[in-house]
């Protein structure tokens, strides 16, 4: 009689895989301290003395609950240094979350985000938590596309997500455009309430502006982005509220241009157009195309993305550069970004076998 195959080996080699990110997170967190760590302990010591992080420092560009999970952290861990590493150890189990949520696709994605560098780099040495929005985005698509929960609870977790980073503000819009239904317009209202009231309890006649500068019209311009550059080369000087208009219309033209449009590709084309039509570019922005690239680790796409992503950070991040910066730009992700999404629309385009996902 044939024994069945033993379902657990997956599950052991994905635990290995873990032990293994974590401690390469963790020795790659010691190669210095960024100023995003900086921002976050002046954020950490106003919330735990009470105060309006919106009203008191200008380094805090996101919505509250990321400045709440701060404050706790650091009544956690007091110590900068252990305050360091209980962030870097809560990225990486975000991490983690992210690639156990990824199973939907493959286990070669979970295998593939886990292990590749960028995510290495970005969580464990930027301690950037794009990663957690990303991890909640994906719950919510989850939630409102396959396990078909109610509305107001898809809604809920979209409204969590944008609370930590509304790097996917645009995202409720374009899945009422793949699934134009009540139930989708309720979860996007949901979605965009619940982010909008989160910010009424800091809300005052001193907060007000600092809320509209540094978190809804804000755009860093100490790396601008290719489009926006494009742009401002030819005369256009746009605002924060245009260029919005810009990047919603840009993502949902490329969107309209793809034709497999399952729940996890349209998340994933998503990361993938904001991150090219991004008016203001960082380091921590390079985790968002993955999203759509381990979806389709067989076409090439994804290992010269991370080729070109990885040399780019270990020439810009100042902890560990081994290249000249000169050579490797942002913008030049941007550009290999854009046109591999040119190419998934092109007429007569087809996924190669394996690389949909199942969902």
């Amino acid at each position: 009689m044939t024994k069945a195959p033993h379902r657990a080996s997956p599950y052991l080699l994905f635990s290995l895989l873990c032990i293994l990110v974590t401690g390469a997170r963790l020795w790659v967190s010691q190669r210095g301290v960024t100023f995003d760590f900086e921002s976050y302990v002046i954020v950490s010591d106003l919330v735990l003395q009470g105060l309006n992080v919106y009203e008191h420092t200008e380094r805090y560009n996101y919505g509250p609950l990321w400045s709440l999970l701060l404050g706790t952290f650091r009544f956690l861990a007091p110590d900068p240094v252990n305050f360091h590493l209980l962030l870097v150890l809560f990225l990486t189990a975000v991490d983690i979350v992210i690639a156990l949520q990824l199973r939907a696709i493959s286990w070669w994605a979970s295998y593939l985000f886990l292990l590749n560098p960028i995510s290495l780099i970005v969580s464990g040495y930027y301690l950037q938590f794009d990663n957690l929005t990303l991890a909640i985005g994906i719950a919510a698509i989850r939630s409102h596309t396959l396990a078909r929960r109610p509305a107001f609870v898809s809604g809920g977790i979209f409204a969590l997500s944008l609370m930590m980073k509304h790097s996917l503000i645009f995202l409720p819009v374009c899945l009422v455009l793949y699934e134009p239904t009540r139930r989708a317009m309720t979860v996007a209202v949901v979605a965009y309430a619940g982010f909008l009231l989160s910010f009424v309890p800091y809300l005052n006649e001193r907060s007000f502006s600092p809320i509209m500068r540094n978190v809804f019209l804000y755009q860093s311009g100490k790396n601008p982005g290719l489009v926006k550059g494009i742009l401002e080369a030819w005369g256009f000087q746009l605002e924060a509220i245009s260029y919005a208009f810009v990047l919603l219309i840009g993502v949902l033209a490329i969107l309209t241009c793809i034709k497999e449009r399952t729940p996890f590709k349209v998340f994933g084309v998503y990361c993938a157009a904001v991150f090219t039509l991004l008016p203001g570019m960082a380091a921590q922005y390079l985790v968002y195309p993955l999203m759509l690239w381990v979806q389709a680790p067989r076409n090439g796409y994804l290992l010269l993305y991370i080729l070109l992503g990885t040399a780019t950070l270990l020439s810009i991040s100042p902890g560990l550069i081994l290249f000249d910066h000169r050579f490797f730009r942002l913008a030049m992700l941007q550009i290999f970004t854009g046109a591999a999404l040119l190419s998934f629309a092109l007429p007569g385009n087809k996924p190669r076998k394996g690389s949909s996902d199942r969902p």
